[in-house]
């Protein structure tokens, strides 16, 4: 038996679906704890292109990394956080892919491909706060998102 041709042409190119959604939000504000600082606070945020995760804001502006004079208790008199030094947001891209097969009158099928971070972008964590660290200003971890994912999936309804 031949098929003409606009079904075999809608068994191939018709029942698909696409879906994407994108997640997007601003980093956290970041608190520097009990540090001593004595400088300008504006000059701690770094511009954007000038941000890695090596040096994410600028840890010569003013922080006083000495151990040795690290306060157990004192008077707050440094903010909690600042508005405009943020961790990094998420930036995040998913997306998936449906074909759906009628297979009769009583069955139906289903082939999947679903891509999380499809996009395969990075999102950092909170850097190091900590002025007596070593890793102080530096990113050493990824948020829980991490890198893409793919997944292939085949279902029959019934």
């Amino acid at each position: 038996m031949a098929f003409p041709n606009a079904v075999r042409a809608d068994a191939v190119l018709g029942g698909w679906q696409f879906q994407g959604w994108f997640e997007g939000q601003t980093g956290d504000a970041l608190g520097f704890g009990n540090a001593i600082f004595n400088g300008d606070t504006q000059g701690v945020e770094l511009p954007l292109e000038q941000r890695r995760a090596e040096r994410w804001f600028n840890t010569e502006a003013g922080f006083n990394r000495a151990a040795n004079r690290v306060l157990a208790n004192n008077i707050q008199g440094l903010s909690t956080r600042f508005n405009g030094i943020r961790a990094d947001g998420i930036n995040n891209f998913d997306m998936s892919m449906f074909k759906n097969l009628r297979i009769n009158e009583r069955f139906k099928a289903q082939f999947r491909l679903e891509a999380f971070n499809a996009l395969n972008h990075v999102q950092f964590d909170t850097p190091n706060t900590n002025p007596v660290n070593a890793a102080f200003g530096s990113v050493t971890a990824e948020k829980g998102h991490g890198q893409r994912q793919v997944t292939v999936g085949f279902k029959v309804l019934f």
